[in-house]
């Protein structure tokens, strides 16, 4: 591994990302095509007004030239807010980057697992503007190897082990490799998938069991607390499948670690 860089903790590129990346890329591009349609408009009716070609009061004209220039200030002032909130995000991303990487290499050391197969996430709790229902968002993740890449999850309380760990607001483990030897590579029905133990679908969807079923040999999920006991989010530990096997996780030193890591990053959960 001599001379190779660790990855940056960039957020995950999974397809909810792409869909929701791509999403608000064409709702602000329709925003400024509307905009300077409505302007284009203002400018329109305004001179069509002058030239008495169009009944238009003199205080509608005015009311019409306030709106747009109030529209226009708004998106401005938004843009300038993202352009010098964007450095301070970086430092906050660099400062939790740094964390974890640190988490990782400490739990290589002490657990005598090479660090490739070791990652970490942090996971933000969100509610949503129309529905209010709250779902956890990964915005941050540190790995060494590209491998494995991570899963499209829709994360919510109870679901696997950090749906789990922000359930209960306490730490959730998971030994995975019996479920692993049990379904990785067959092809599951609906049938088969309605069948299986609770314990064994961790309230995962069909596709979403699939999808992570060989991935990961262990799991270990803290959850974030906030100073009234509120759950901010969640920070997770995994060991890839194809590392040795053995249960690297599965003791109160490792719970210590990722406790520490969590009081570390809390500040700066909510600015992921």
């Amino acid at each position: 591994m001599a001379g190779r860089r660790p990855r940056t903790g960039r957020r995950p590129r999974t397809r909810r990302d792409r869909i929701v990346k791509a999403s608000k890329r064409r709702w602000a591009l329709t925003w400024r095509v509307a905009l300077a349609i409505f302007g284009f408009a203002v400018g329109v009716l305004n001179l069509l007004a002058a030239r008495k070609l169009v009944p238009l009061s003199p205080m509608w004209q005015v009311i019409i030239i306030v709106a747009l220039g109030a529209v226009t200030f708004g998106d401005n002032i938004r843009l300038a807010y993202r352009r010098f909130n964007s450095p301070r995000r970086m430092a906050v991303q660099h400062r939790a980057q740094k964390t974890l990487a640190g988490l990782l290499y400490a739990l290589s050391v002490s657990k005598s697992v090479d660090l490739p197969y070791l990652g970490a996430s942090i996971f933000r709790v969100n509610r949503s503007r129309i529905t209010r229902r709250q779902t956890l968002e990964r915005v941050l993740r540190f790995r060494i190897n590209d491998h494995p890449q991570p899963t499209d999850v829709k994360w919510t309380k109870g679901k696997g082990v950090i749906g789990e760990a922000w359930d209960t607001k306490r730490s959730a483990y998971k030994y995975r490799r019996s479920i692993a030897k049990a379904w990785a590579g067959k092809q599951v029905d609906e049938k088969q998938f309605a069948s299986m133990p609770k314990d064994t679908k961790g309230r995962f969807t069909r596709e979403e069991f699939v999808a992570i079923v060989e991935k990961y040999g262990e799991v270990r999920a803290v959850p974030i607390l906030g100073d009234d006991g509120a759950v901010l989010g969640v920070l997770s530990v995994d060991v890839a499948m194809d590392a040795p096997q053995g249960k690297y996780l599965d003791d109160k030193q490792v719970d210590t670690a990722i406790s520490a890591a969590c009081a570390l990053v809390r500040g700066d959960v909510g600015r992921l």
